[in-house]
């Protein structure tokens, strides 16, 4: 309620951007799932927008350019819902897996002028400004309860290469689901100790489901090659 930053997300030079860069309070941990929020506020100037992305590095950014910076965000907003209001503060949010040991969050526009889209909504100069304020990223809550789910172990965790199941029941089924809901792998009948190889697995937070006679045990498992 203080103070909040700035930047240009669309420019009156050609392909000229702003970015907010800063470094995150710890290093981010490989296969955790984070969600990341932050809110804006256009300024009354003439176009808004609905570019806005964020990218996480393991070091700072710094390049002699004013150009969008080369980079694929691993947040972005959606394309099309453009943040027209100038009195209310709007909020951006989205999650992703980190891969590990990134250390530095850059917020802004990673589009040239031919793929933004400007949408003129003001008298003001030519250009889209925003505040941003009130940035986070936090570990996201899944709402699976590990430590209650007794009957299963699951190691390593994170695992590179090789996954053991150990349940205490004989499971009927092995499934394994990312984080979006794809089916990754599944296994009917397994053993009591399961070996699963995760090798062609990408680096990421997964859900393993344990099913038998009594129902299904959920847990938590992440891979990090």
């Amino acid at each position: 309620g203080i103070g909040s930053s700035g930047i240009f997300v669309i420019s009156s030079f050609p392909n000229s951007r702003e970015y907010l860069q800063a470094r995150l309070t710890s290093p981010l941990q490989a296969g955790q799932a984070y969600c990341v929020e932050f809110y804006v506020k256009r300024s009354n100037y003439k176009y808004a927008s609905d570019r806005f992305g964020v990218y996480f590095s393991d070091d700072s950014i710094r390049l002699n350019q004013t150009n969008p910076l080369p980079f694929t965000p691993q947040v972005e907003h959606p394309l099309g819902n453009f943040i027209r209001s100038t009195n209310t503060w709007t909020k951006i949010s989205g999650s992703f897996t980190a891969s590990g040991g990134e250390s530095f969050i850059i917020i802004g526009n990673f589009f040239d002028d031919s793929n933004t889209v400007k949408d003129s909504v003001g008298t003001g100069s030519s250009v889209g400004y925003y505040n941003i304020d009130d940035i986070s990223v936090a570990a996201c809550v899944t709402g699976i309860d590990d430590l209650a789910n007794v009957k299963t172990r699951v190691y390593p965790n994170p695992s590179s290469d090789i996954l053991f199941v150990e349940s205490v029941e004989m499971p009927e089924s092995l499934r394994i689901i990312s984080m979006n809901g794809q089916l990754i792998f599944e296994q009917k009948n397994p053993a009591l100790l399961q070996e699963i190889s995760t090798v062609g697995f990408a680096n990421g937070l997964y859900i393993l489901e344990v099913s038998t006679s009594n129902g299904s045990t959920l847990k938590k498992f992440s891979v990090a090659h």
